[in-house]
């Protein structure tokens, strides 16, 4: 079990349910860690309230408030999140609550033997269009790189900051954890992947399908794909060289 944690949410225009996954994420983590735990709020260029409140949750003593960084995408406020911990085990949450936060107690019970945590969707409380989408992209990129785990993008990931120094992130998009995953898996980096229930949002609109975000995140998979060989031989790999036991 870790003793503390820095949670990086970015949040873009969520000022419905900011708030109260706030309060929820707070309770949880005092019981789970007492007060060895803070939790950064990266705002991406939010154009409704969500600056306002942002705000006042800066007064809260374990939250600390990033304001105008965008819009730059959520890899880029990941990463922002990620280089203003403190703590050496960060978690990436979206700020829309999807899971049962204590749940979280699975991640940080496996932390210490698994540099990289991440959790799986279980059960879907999804249409049945972005269900489909989203398993015809998970199987391209699995198809294309060595992320190991069927669920690529789901918002929930513990890495520790020993795994993050080994690994180059540079998406701006939700393609960061391709990144991340891809990488581990080239440069023997263990990763556990645990299922969770998934808990659709219930207030505000997800994000992630609008097609400037799609097109962008495209355009950074066709540069991750011409870059990943030679991160693996700057790594002292080749990219045919086989995986070694972990």
């Amino acid at each position: 079990m870790i003793k503390a944690v820095s949670a990086v949410l970015p949040v873009l225009n969520e000022e419905e349910i900011l708030e109260e996954t706030h309060a929820s994420l707070c309770r949880v983590l005092e019981e789970l860690l007492g007060s060895d735990y803070e939790i950064i709020l990266v705002d991406d260029g939010s154009e409704d309230n969500t600056p306002q409140i942002l705000t006042r949750l800066d007064q809260h003593p374990n939250t600390i408030c990033i304001l105008n960084t965008g819009p730059n995408g959520i890899g880029a406020c990941v990463r922002r999140g990620w280089d203003a911990a403190r703590f050496d085990s960060m978690l990436y949450l979206d700020a829309d609550g999807p899971i049962d936060y204590m749940e979280l107690k699975h991640l940080f019970r496996h932390a210490p033997k698994f540099p990289i945590v991440v959790a799986s969707r279980d059960v879907r409380g999804e249409t049945l269009g972005r269900t489909a989408l989203s398993a015809a992209y998970n199987a391209v990129v699995r198809r294309l790189f060595p992320v190991g785990v069927p669920d690529v993008h789901f918002g929930v990931k513990l890495v520790s900051k020993e795994a993050l120094q080994k690994v180059s992130l540079q998406a701006d998009t939700a393609f960061f954890n391709v990144e991340l995953l891809a990488q581990a898996a080239a440069f023997n980096i263990p990763v556990k992947n645990i299922p969770l229930h998934y808990v659709f949002r219930s207030k505000g609109v997800s994000k992630g399908l609008r097609w400037p975000l799609v097109l962008n995140l495209v355009r950074e998979m066709a540069s991750f794909y011409w870059r990943f060989p030679r991160l693996r031989t700057s790594h002292g790999k080749t990219p045919n060289e086989s995986r070694s036991p972990v």
